[in-house]
Order: C-alpha cells, then structure tokens, then sequence
C-alpha cells in the first residue's frame, strides 16, 4: 500500500507542488545529504520521510430512530471543521525543527513543519469545497469508491482539488467515518443504493498535528467539541445549512454566511498561519460561536443536560482560553527575556483558571536559541546536561521535558 501511494499519489504530482512545499521539502533533501527532493523520493520508495503524525478525535452526535447520525447532521459538524480547520491546527504547531532542518519560509521559521510537509500528496490538500446543504453523503461516500478515488467510504466524504483534478480527501482534515460490512456494502453498489452504507457515522478530524504541550491539544479538542455542539444545535432548530443558522444568529451577516459556505481553507491561510498571522476575524467568529452555544446549552431545562452542565462548562471555557491565546499580541512576549517568556507561556491562567499560553509551542521555541533553550532546561527543569548538545538536540530535550513534567503533574 505504501509503495502505491508513492507511486500513484506523489511521485507524478511532484513537479506541481506549490512552491513553499516544494522549497520545505527540498529542504530537507539537502539536509540529509540529497540533491533535492525528486532524488530522496527516487531513492527511498517507503514514505519514511512524509510526516503522518497528526492527533485523530472522533465526535459522534445524537442519532435519529434507526441509530445512525443524521445526514444533516454530519454535513453541519463537517462543515464546522473544515472552516475553522487553521484554528484547531495552530494551537497544536509544534515548530519548524524536522529531520535536522529548520524549515523556513522567506527567511522565516515556521510554527510547524508538518503543517507544509503533508502536502505533498495531493490526498492531503485542505477540503476546496464545502459539503453542500443538498449532498447526498452515503451516495457521495459510494461514488468515490466506485470511481477507485477511496479504498474506504469513510474517505470519500471530502473533495479535495488539484490543478483543477478531483481527488478523495483521503489525508485531508473530515473523515465521515461509516460503519459497514463487506457484503452490505457490495449490496449497496450492486443495487444502486448507496442509503445501506451510512451507519453509525462518527465525524473524525485529522488536521491537527502532535504536540508536546498538552493543554493546547486540549484546547484544540475543545474548539472541535464546541463545534460538533453547534452543528447538532443548528439541525435540532431545523436547517440543512449550518452557516444560514449561524447568519440567523447574528454571528455572520449574509456576506459571511456566502463566504464560510463557499470558501474552504486555502493554502495561502495556512502560510498565514504558520508564521503566527492568524485570521483574526476566524478567531471572533469562534468566540461568538462558543458564547452561542454557551447560552443554547447552559439555559436548558432539560435534566439530562442539566447533569452535563459541569463538562460543558469547563470544555467553554478551555476552547475560549485557546482562542484568546491566539488572539494574543506576539511582540508583548517576544520583548521579554526568554526564561520570563517560558515561564509566563507556562504559568498564565485565564479569567477560567485555564492554562493561556500565549502562541502555540512551535513559535515559542523557533524563538529560543542554543543558550536560552540550555538556560531554561537548567534552571526550570534542573536538568543535567553534561556534553555540548546542537540546538535541535536541545529543543527535542526540552519537548521531552515539558511534555513529562505535565503527565507528572509538574505542570
């Protein structure tokens, strides 16, 4: 399998991949001893150099009489991840260091090297198209199976574009995950009835990256969590159409509405993203959509959810601090010493009590140098450090660290 996609799904797409990915990567080929990037591709036919690692979450919602989630349902939760898709990324960007190359990008680090290193499949593309109010998902899942374009339905579900061809978002950022068994789903091809295919759908995001801090990934899944709420709350007050419900309460205006509907996340975005220029109005927006859903759920009188109103509150409250911290001014923190920059990074606390870290990990160490990153892992962590290590080795040591000072509660 993995021969195959180097084959089918790299190799004859190389000479169109846009430019800052080509340039990442041909970073990298040079770093590790390699003409460029055609020459490390021809020579290693596995794919051990294409960065896979990215956080999987899957949301179920509430099901209809049959037990499975509703079409409409999994078109409105969908939507709501690919639109704000930059936002739950950035918070888990890990920073620009891969394979002993620090990828840059007009002279400037990137606040995560995974984030233009899984493009060059064409698969892997952020969606170019939002799934239409009208789409039918079982027989969309069904075509593109039928078409060879997706081994499973469960990939089928997004549509990717490349130079103007059609591909499955197999690597993109929704998966409509589809429970079905072999013959059902040979059932459904044969008779042309593609409704057999669509049970139990759970919708799972795969954008976002790994990250050694572990309140941003928490962050992250609270903003997709917060999302898969007002995808189900738009359907249970009756649209097709999450964005027309989101423009009916008041948080878009029609133009917004046409824009969230029609446009996905484009790559110029993501270089937006990467050098710490967050869409500031994704960000209000998202605010405005946590404060919604916040009013929806927490004035309810129904008893079930009445129980849940401690869960909610603290996932509101973790998807704002998330949001906040990228909303944050940049330069208030790159003025500060570097230990004083860590350990605010580390110690400040939201309204909520929630841990703010301002940035995201990534733009914190590309800011670091050999001597700041060696101060800090001797003086916060108390760490030995007892030969002359390079700054890559450095940040990976001071990952390791910060990561498990967290799972033991230091932190």
């Amino acid at each position: 399998m993995v021969r195959i996609l180097q084959t089918k799904l790299i190799q004859p797409y190389l000479s169109e991949l846009a430019e800052p990915v080509k340039k990442a990567w041909n970073q990298v080929a040079s770093n590790l001893g390699f003409e460029g990037l055609e020459s490390l591709i021809s020579t290693y036919k596995d794919m051990r150099f294409w960065l896979l690692n990215a956080g999987h979450v899957s949301k179920k919602a509430p099901t209809g009489e049959n037990g499975f989630m509703s079409e409409r349902s999994a078109r409105a939760i969908s939507n709501l991840y690919i639109a704000y898709s930059n936002i739950m990324d950035g918070l888990c960007y890990s920073g620009a260091m891969t394979y002993g190359t620090r990828i840059e990008i007009g002279g400037q680090l990137v606040s995560d090297s995974r984030e233009l290193l899984k493009r060059i499949m064409p698969t892997s593309n952020d969606a170019d198209e939002i799934i239409d109010p009208t789409t039918n998902l079982a027989e969309l899942q069904a075509l593109q199976v039928a078409k060879g374009r997706s081994n499973t339905p469960d990939r089928g579900a997004i549509i990717v574009l490349h130079n103007g061809e059609e591909f499955s978002g197999l690597h993109s950022q929704v998966r409509v995950r589809s429970t079905v068994c072999l013959p059902q789903f040979e059932e459904a091809m044969i008779n042309s009835n593609p409704g057999l295919i669509g049970n139990s759908r759970r919708i799972e995001y795969t954008g976002r990256g790994s990250t050694p801090d572990l309140e941003k990934y928490a962050q992250s899944v609270a903003i997709q969590e917060v999302l898969t709420l007002a995808g189900v709350l738009s359907v249970k007050d009756g649209y097709d159409d999450v964005f027309k419900w989101l423009a009916d309460q008041q948080i878009y205006t029609n133009a917004d509405s046409q824009r969230k509907g029609r446009t996905a996340l484009s790559l110029q975005k993501a270089l937006d993203s990467l050098q710490g220029n967050f869409d500031f109005k994704d960000l209000s927006e998202l605010l405005e959509i946590t404060k919604l859903v916040e009013t929806k759920l927490l004035t309810t009188t129904n008893d079930s959810q009445k129980q849940l109103k401690p869960t909610i509150i603290n996932t509101l409250a973790r998807a704002r601090a998330g949001i906040s911290s990228l909303k944050v001014s940049r330069k208030e923190y790159m003025d500060l010493d570097a230990y004083e920059r860590f350990y605010r990074y580390v110690h400040e606390k939201t309204v909520d009590s929630i841990a703010l870290r301002p940035m995201n990990w990534g733009e914190l160490t590309n800011s670091f140098t050999r001597d700041d990153i060696e101060r800090i892992l001797k003086t916060y962590f108390n760490a030995n450090i007892g030969e002359t290590l390079s700054l890559d080795e450095l940040t990976l040591l001071l990952n390791h660290h910060f990561f498990f000072a967290q799972l033991r509660g230091e932190i």
